[in-house]
């Protein structure tokens, strides 16, 4: 059964069970829709306050706005896809849903979206939100714009400044893999430990963690690798360029800089560690950076050792560039929705006001997608939200295709998990041998899957071989 056939089946079955304000910004007020009404929005919980949090964004917005009443219904993540595909195939779906940068081509494929070309040719897509969110906004294999993009999650390098002081590593020598190799050896050689427990020179989780894909890719794109072929219609993995960027990665648990016992946990874990002062630099969430700024009273941990004695630096450039993994989430409108222009005009302000891009920023610790949002001083004038500022540019997601969901999911979850269990030694001695055969066993199974895929939708190859041809253009 297909991801796309798991997952609609799964939707039908639950369906089935349970069936600056500016000047630019008054006259977009002038030519809002007369009338108001209800708009319900789907988001899910991307900040501490994840309810209270939106209305408070929405403030302004209902100011302006005072007949529409807007409605939030928030989604944990573990039962958004459920629903939003249940949603999508039986046409009773909220007005604005927040969806998951690599849900967005899935989503589209489904045909619940509404078409935004319009809010493309007024806010010029292109111009106005970061070059990386351009392939979810229009994926592949559509015709048209059908989302908008909301917030960016990136993840820096958080690095303890004490711990690079006592061993005299200089933050800007680990601005390159070889650097930063260097740098983490020189930690381990020093023997630091910190309430008799060894700190570790790096921290990253393994085969338990959600972001398994996400921790892999900005090594396999930064030796200038990639997961698929430019059309998309072919897996790339085992590719020279892809297999440096594994096996650096892997190399870094094999000698010893990353615990193999991380291997077995996931991204809140080592976190943790992190904030017990067990580890000397990891990468993380910009959210990472709230936590640390916020006291105690707000959830934070201000005031801690750890807090006052970290540092934030871009992830190192790899040997062909420096390129990183860019998630994230954006706003799109549902064909069902009743009153679609206030809908779009929603969207509107909450994924292009520059204002309200900062506004929740400063929420949620994610990343504005709005260009114009990183010249506000809360960006340009904090030295470690300046790092921010400077990743966006590195940013890509994968490709915007409808089948990436189930390669992510349902083989490379899973096959990229086996390799962090090579990598800790679990069923032998490590080897590049047994790197490589269960990355070849990965490239056969997606390349099967995409086959798969052109036989129950032919056309979508069309209309890859069509949108290769037009970038060639």
């Amino acid at each position: 059964m297909t991801y796309r056939t798991t997952m609609a089946a799964a939707a039908l079955a639950a369906l089935l069970a349970g069936c600056n304000k500016e000047a630019k910004q008054a006259e977009k007020v002038e030519k809002a829709p007369k009338g108001g009404g209800d708009l319900l929005v789907w988001v899910m919980p991307n900040s501490p306050k994840p309810e209270a949090d939106i209305i408070t964004l929405l403030e302004p917005f209902k100011a302006a706005h005072p007949d529409v009443n807007v409605k939030i219904s928030v989604l944990d993540w573990g039962s958004a896809w459920t629903k939003l595909t249940t949603a999508a195939i039986s046409g009773d779906g909220p007005d604005v849903v927040q969806l998951g940068a690599t849900w967005t081509p899935f989503i589209t494929d489904l045909g619940a979206l509404l078409p935004l070309d319009d809010m493309d040719a007024e806010l010029h897509v292109k111009d106005t939100f970061l070059p990386s969110t351009w392939a979810q906004v229009k994926p592949r294999a559509s015709a048209h714009v059908t989302s908008l993009p909301w917030f960016l999650d990136v993840r820096p390098m958080f690095y303890r400044t004490d711990v690079f002081a006592k061993a005299k590593v200089d933050p800007k020598t680990v601005d390159t893999w070889d650097g930063y190799l260097a740098g983490l050896e020189k930690i381990k050689a020093l023997g630091l430990k910190n309430d008799g427990q060894p700190i570790e020179p790096i921290g990253f989780p393994g085969k338990n963690d959600w972001n398994v894909v996400h921790n892999f890719a900005p090594w396999i794109w930064s030796a200038g690798g990639d997961f698929l072929n430019p059309m998309g219609d072919k897996c790339t993995l085992n590719s020279p360029e892809s297999m440096k960027g594994i096996l650096f990665y892997l190399d870094m648990v094999h000698k010893g800089l990353n615990p193999k016992g991380n291997m077995e946990k996931n991204t809140a874990q080592v976190s943790a560690d992190f904030d017990a002062g067990r580890i000397a630099s990891m990468f993380e969430s910009t959210i990472k950076n709230t936590f640390l700024e916020r006291p105690p009273e707000q959830g934070g941990s201000a005031g801690s050792h750890v807090a006052g004695n970290y540092g934030v630096l871009l992830p190192p450039a790899g040997p062909a560039k420096r390129s990183l993994f860019m998630g994230g989430s954006y706003l799109a409108v549902f064909k069902s929705s009743k009153r679609p222009d206030l809908a779009k005009m929603l969207i509107r302000y909450m994924t292009a006001d520059s204002a309200a891009q900062v506004n929740y920023s400063e929420m949620s610790g994610f990343l504005p997608a709005l260009k114009a949002a990183f010249n506000s001083p809360y960006f340009t004038a904090d030295a470690k939200r300046a790092v921010f500022k400077d990743m966006v540019q590195y940013g890509r997601c994968y490709a915007a295709v409808p089948y990436w969901g189930e390669i992510e999911t349902s083989i490379l979850m899973k096959r990229m998990g086996n390799l962090f269990d090579i990598a800790a030694e679990v069923n032998g001695p490590y080897s590049e041998a047994a790197v490589r055969a269960e990355v070849d066993a990965a490239v056969k199974d997606i390349d099967n899957q995409i086959e798969t895929q052109f036989k129950t939708h032919p056309e979508q190859r069309a209309v890859l071989e069509k949108s290769m041809a037009a970038a060639a253009q």
